[in-house]
């Protein structure tokens, strides 16, 4: 038994040895991966702090002066934030060397403790960032210009773009826009696809803005008989509404007043609208023709037509002295914004036709009506444009490294732009890394897309990279001229 307790005491001691080791790595890999952790804190808060620098040096010094910084990235992600006019920095921080919910600032650096992540940001509250993007590990160059001052806001606008920059062992390959960019939105102007493939040389691949209207137009059209007076249809009977309310014109159905009508009145219900909120585009549009029978002295008639919102006169046109043998005619009226201000309920509107008889003529008049609607129009016309262009196949032997596209253009009015690549692999249009901004008139103007962080993303299965330029919507109708487009595939050779 003495034997054999002498055996258990050995195997415990060795037992405890050996937990004792691993929890000393464990502490020691522990301690390792924190000081990792720290140290690429601090090299996020020591690339905003040149940010930072670069941005405030810029906005003192005026528009047009410019800084550019060569950064080599360890880890982590930063981001460009234009909405917030930030640059903000993340990382993974399994050890929590931030705090959940701790907050501080060291100088210009606010820093901020989740769950396993560590947020640092520069904020500046008197610039307006523009352009912006992310980047990550690798090595970058950040262009930060002074635009000049935004008046309306009182800010420093700073743009803060990425410039291609590559490892001393990447091979860069150049590649052609191919065959014929696609206008999804926009009017073909001039130029063709190969201007694009030449920088500077004179000729450009020019679309013009195309415009549309925001917000649908609206149809009243007639639904209901109020009064019919003395009038009829075509086939002497009722009801009304029924002969005039197609959507497209009709002559061959329509209503008639009385013959040698005395103010002869009938009132037609319109079909209900949503109220616009706007008091522009209210057009009201009839045809209606003046038809003479039997022999004698020439006959003529008056035509009054008006609007109405229940008992109540919103607007009122005249055609006087109409002559017996007059063709069916379309009348268009535009309501003043005063008139259609009057309108206070769209679900009650109706048409008024007054027929008269005027004058000494002795032949049989009457009116006739064929087709009649109350337009609403779409508040306003918005003009924009959007080209997509395809890279010529890509081709490289090695590691991509990046994906670069070069875009260089001007436009004839102030306009705001975006640059996208699309993502093969989400199937889905990014603007991370891509230019984007307001864009002076007649201001050659260049713009880069770079994708250094799953740059495969960004290549088809056939080999294409595309990309796409696109203007905000707005009410100046512009010309966006593009003069060069290139794509730049970054690789490293195998060793």
């Amino acid at each position: 038994m003495k034997g054999i307790d002498t055996l258990i005491a050995a195997v415990f001691i060795i037992l405890i040895s050996i937990v004792g080791i691993i929890i000393v790595l464990e502490t020691s890999q522990s301690s390792i991966g924190r000081l990792e952790e720290i140290s690429l804190m601090e090299e996020g808060r020591d690339i905003l702090t040149q940010i930072d620098n670069a941005v405030r040096d810029v906005a003192q010094q005026g528009e047009g002066s410019s800084r550019v910084l060569t950064i080599s990235v360890s880890g982590g992600n930063y981001f460009i934030d234009t909405e917030n006019e930030a640059v903000v920095f993340s990382m993974s921080s399994h050890s929590q060397i931030l705090g959940v919910g701790i907050s501080k600032t060291e100088g210009n650096i606010n820093m901020f403790g989740e769950i396993n992540r560590v947020f640092l940001n520069i904020s500046h509250s008197n610039v307006n960032i523009t352009e912006g993007g992310r980047f990550g590990r690798g090595y970058h160059n950040l262009f930060i210009r002074n635009n000049g001052y935004d008046f309306a806001n009182q800010k420093q606008i700073i743009s803060i773009s990425l410039i291609p920059v590559l490892p001393p062992t990447a091979i860069t390959v150049q590649f052609n826009q191919s065959g014929s960019p696609l206008i999804v939105s926009g009017i073909y102007f001039s130029g063709s696809a190969d201007d694009l493939n030449t920088l500077g040389e004179g000729s450009t691949y020019d679309v013009e803005e195309e415009g549309s209207v925001f917000g649908e137009s609206q149809y009243a059209r007639p639904s209901s008989d109020f009064s019919t007076g003395n009038w009829l249809d075509y086939l002497y009977s009722e009801p009304l509404y029924d002969d005039i309310d197609e959507i497209t014109v009709d002559d061959a159905d329509y209503i008639q007043s009385s013959i040698n009508p005395s103010v002869d009145v009938c009132d037609i219900g319109l079909s209900s609208v949503t109220d616009p909120e706007v008091h522009t585009g209210h057009i009201v549009r009839y045809r209606y023709a003046a038809v003479m029978s039997g022999t004698g002295k020439p006959s003529e008639i008056d035509l009054v037509v008006r609007l109405m919102e229940g008992t109540t006169e919103i607007a009122s046109w005249s055609h006087s002295n109409l002559a017996g043998d007059l063709p069916f005619v379309t009348s268009t009226q535009t309501l003043t914004e005063e008139q259609a201000s009057l309108i206070s309920d769209y679900s009650n509107l109706r048409l008024r036709f007054i027929a008269n008889r005027v004058g000494r003529g002795t032949r049989d008049i009457w009116i006739e009506i064929s087709w009649t609607e109350f337009e609403i129009q779409g508040e306003e016309i918005n003009y924009e444009v959007e080209v997509w262009h395809n890279s010529t196949p890509i081709s490289y032997s090695g590691n991509l490294y990046s994906i670069n596209v070069t875009v260089n253009f001007t436009t004839n009015f102030f306009d705001t732009y975006s640059l996208q690549i699309y993502d093969w692999t989400n199937l889905q249009w990014t603007s991370t890394g891509c230019g984007s901004g307001d864009v002076q008139p007649d201001t050659p103007t260049q713009w880069w897309c770079t994708e250094n962080i799953d740059p495969m993303n960004y290549n088809s299965s056939d080999n294409i990279v595309r990309i796409r330029i696109k203007s905000t919507a707005d009410s100046d109708q512009g010309t966006l001229k593009e003069d060069y487009i290139q794509y730049f595939v970054n690789y490293i050779p195998p060793s």
